[in-house]
């Protein structure tokens, strides 16, 4: 793999892990909400809005993990592009 193919697999990994760690740490906060309160302490729209967010942050991590496994698969046959 040279080294720009290398940076941006780096790039597109580290994008997939963040995506991964902000949809978690979203519906971490909303569990642990729950589980203390007993129910959400957030309005419907802000809970809608939350878990919105948590869902955008997955999908974009599915998108950027489709390109992260492209890149592998030209590293696996060797492509130069």
């Amino acid at each position: 793999m040279n080294n720009d193919k290398f940076q941006e697999y780096s790039k597109v990994n580290f994008e997939v892990e963040q995506y991964i760690f902000q949809a978690k740490a979203i519906l971490d906060y909303i569990c642990e909400d729950f589980l203390t309160n007993n129910a959400f302490t957030a309005n419907d729209e802000m809970i809608n809005n939350v878990l919105w967010t948590a869902s955008t942050m997955l999908e974009n991590a599915l998108e950027a993990n489709t390109k992260r496994q492209k890149l592998v698969g030209e590293f696996i046959r060797g492509d130069k592009k």
